[in-house]
């Protein structure tokens, strides 16, 4: 691709009267996770990438996989993880069922599989 890594990629917090959503958006794992989480967190729902980090024998500079996914919801101080940007396109090389197994096994390990919620696409959540 002639624009790979010629634009910034973004998160955004959205902070209402009640309530704070994190959006990931397309993000590498980086120790500001943290920094964000503490300054602008605890966030009710965090919506976080764990599709298309196969291609990529070591780490994608701007995709987190699954485990670190998990860490990245810790970080930022999340309540509901919703899991996106897998199985909807065929763009990635990893099994489109994949990443939800991933992450819920380390969600498992780090005692936070209650607070997963993976949706069909098109599902509605309300929170």
């Amino acid at each position: 691709m002639a624009d790979q890594n010629r634009r910034l990629w973004a998160s955004w917090a959205i902070l209402g009267q009640t309530k704070r959503f994190f959006f990931a958006g397309d993000t590498g794992y980086f120790a500001g996770l943290k920094d964000i989480g503490e300054r602008l967190g605890p966030f009710q729902l965090a919506a976080v990438p764990i599709g298309g980090y196969s291609s990529f024998p070591t780490r994608h500079p701007n995709h987190v996989n699954p485990e670190e996914a998990v860490q990245l919801f810790a970080d930022v101080g999340g309540e509901l993880l919703v899991p996106m940007h897998w199985a909807t396109f065929d763009m990635n090389i990893e099994p489109f069922a994949e990443p939800p197994h991933r992450l819920l096994r380390e969600a498992q390990r780090q005692g936070l599989e209650g607070r997963i919620k993976i949706l069909a696409p098109g599902q509605t959540l309300h929170w």
